[in-house]
């Protein structure tokens, strides 16, 4: 009798849409428990919730153990509800990651269960979770050669840069001003525009430390600015010429359009500062320049194959040691709860862990890339 109810027990346990699943079953039909960041209303705490049902993937899905995932001012802006693509809440935030896949749908080709891969997240987000569904087209191979935290340097950070610079032209003879408060992307426009495209490159950080940082990889100059300065300083750095192209991470086009000579152009990549300028035409005119803006996600939409194309080439560059990424900052998954509401307590020691991830990359404390980790015990990288 027992053993009768068990067998029925076990029958019921394995139904799944009405229908009794029988030999394939796979890792991926039963449950499992997951943690996911959960932002419940813009620019309030962010929560852990404990998610007690596996993601559901699609035929052309692939679902992710999380490995790292990248944390960048984009986030912080969508908390806030600052973003030109701002999800409906509640939602889990972030769009990069690197991990080992769990399982894959029926039409998947290219993974299969336990590859490392990099997989970006264009309007879905999620990555801030311990699962993620990801689409198999904005899925990566990740070389051995990659580890996972420096993977989640690359797309967004290099992706930009590299889509910024490669869209001028003459750039060996072009003087360039990187404008950047040493978050990962305004590095990442360092790095390319020295080792990759060879420019003439100032770059204008507002603290002497964070100038210091980008001293040995070779600059031409650099400028610890305020808004008020920067034009002659840039100025004073160039021999009264101006630049050829402005790079700007932060926000501050009106100050950074006086740097650059007639006929220069302005590229924003960003606004770190969470000051997002009103552009004035005018303005625009009467300088002579041209101003564009660069958004990584937007242009996986518009050229997919493009944007594949462009993360190949980056993790290759990676790959044969052509950029420096830096990560700046580690923060667990499990320790989130305070770190959305951005205030002014005294900075204190990475001890809040995730917590202080988006509060450091809105006070501007970090050089280098912030990395989530997500960390799997006793399971071999």
């Amino acid at each position: 009798m027992a053993l009768r109810q068990f067998r029925r027990f076990f029958a019921v346990a394995l139904t799944q849409s009405g229908k009794l699943i029988g030999s394939h079953v796979t890792a991926r039909n039963f449950v499992r428990n997951y943690k996911a960041v959960r932002i419940n209303q813009l620019g309030q705490k962010a929560v852990i919730e404990e998610i007690e049902t596996t993601p559901t993937i699609g035929d052309d899905e692939i679902l992710v153990k999380v490995r790292s995932a990248g944390v960048n001012t984009a986030d912080l802006l969508m908390v806030k509800g600052l973003h030109h693509y701002q999800p409906t809440v509640p939602f889990t935030p972030g769009f990069e990651l690197t991990g080992k896949v769990a399982s894959v749908g029926a039409r998947v080709s290219r993974f299969k269960v336990g590859d490392r891969v990099l997989a970006l997240m264009t309007k879905s987000l999620g990555a801030f979770a311990t699962l993620c569904v990801v689409s198999e087209k904005n899925t990566f191979v990740l070389p051995h050669s990659i580890d996972y935290e420096t993977a989640c340097c690359l797309p967004a950070a290099y992706g930009s840069a590299y889509l910024a610079l490669s869209q001028e032209h003459d750039l060996p003879k072009a003087t360039v001003l990187v404008i950047t408060n040493q978050g990962s992307t305004g590095l990442a426009v360092v790095d390319l525009a020295l080792n990759v495209f060879c420019c003439k490159t100032i770059v204008a950080c507002d603290t002497e430390a964070k100038c210091s940082t980008v001293r040995p990889f070779g600059v031409t100059s650099t400028i610890e600015y305020t808004d008020e300065n920067l034009k002659n300083l840039a100025l004073q750095a160039t021999e009264n010429k101006g630049v050829d192209l402005v790079i700007d991470t932060v926000g501050l086009l009106y100050p950074a359009l006086d740097c650059l000579k007639p006929g220069g152009r302005y590229v924003s990549l960003g606004f770190s500062s969470c000051k997002i300028p009103e552009v004035n035409l005018q303005q625009i005119v009467k300088r002579q320049v041209s101003i564009k803006g660069v958004w990584f996600g937007g242009f996986a939409e518009y050229d997919p194959a493009g944007w594949g194309m462009l993360i190949e080439k980056i993790l290759k560059m990676q790959d044969e040691e052509y950029i420096s990424p830096l990560v700046g900052g580690r923060f667990k998954l499990e320790q989130v709860s305070e770190c959305i509401t951005i205030s002014s307590t005294q900075w204190s020691s990475l001890k809040v862990q995730i917590n202080e991830a988006l509060k450091c990359i809105a006070e501007r404390r970090f050089i280098g890339k912030v990395i989530l980790t997500v960390p799997h015990d006793g399971e071999p990288l």
